[in-house]
């Protein structure tokens, strides 16, 4: 029987890398990229691309399209948790404009993901910005004091889901190579 993470974080975190590179060093583990299923459904109705998402996504991703996005994630969940470990890789919190916009799950929704895990992925401030600064991808460059408040927004979801599902929510750091290493490892061992 699989298991269910619910694996987030701010943009440049390295939430993305961590999965990819747990899914590649472990069988059996399916990737469901929030961003990459946002995209696609969006270029069903808009032709918007995955840059254009990160850098505001209030006017094309409404609350009602990221709950639709949101279910595809509690499908793939349901139909494979009995043989394989699902990770949902998301940013519920995104950066707009006017600051920032939290879209999560309902909890009629987060229920019925019943993750096992929570995990939040974090960084330095510094480093999420040289990481943006790197490869900007479309990403908004936000101050050291805006980074640090989108953590802890990001956080702050990620407590209220381990409430509402009553499951473990693990906050790990992702700063550099040898984190990233030992996050896979980590996360691999909580599969198990």
């Amino acid at each position: 029987m699989g298991k269910v993470i619910y694996l987030t974080g701010v943009p440049a975190s390295g939430n993305t890398t961590l999965c990819e590179r747990l899914t590649q060093s472990a069988e059996d583990i399916i990737h469901f990229r929030f961003g990459r299923e946002l995209t696609a459904f969006l270029e069903e109705e808009h032709s918007v691309t995955q840059e254009e998402l990160r850098s505001g996504t209030d006017h094309v991703s409404t609350p009602h399209i990221v709950r639709q996005v949101d279910e595809r994630a509690i499908a793939v969940a349901e139909e494979h948790r009995d043989t394989k470990s699902i990770v949902i890789d998301t940013h519920a919190l995104t950066s707009e404009a006017f600051g920032f916009r939290l879209t999560p799950m309902s909890i009629e929704q987060i229920s019925r993901l019943a993750p096992d895990i929570v995990v939040c992925v974090t960084a330095s401030p510094a480093v999420v910005g040289k990481r943006i600064l790197a490869a900007s991808l479309g990403r908004p460059n936000l101050n050291e004091d805006q980074l640090r408040q989108q953590a802890n927004l990001q956080q702050s979801l990620v407590v209220a889901y381990s409430v509402i599902c009553g499951v473990p929510a693990y906050f790990i750091e992702n700063n550099d190579e040898d984190q990233l290493v030992a996050n896979v490892e980590q996360l691999k061992f909580l599969l198990t």
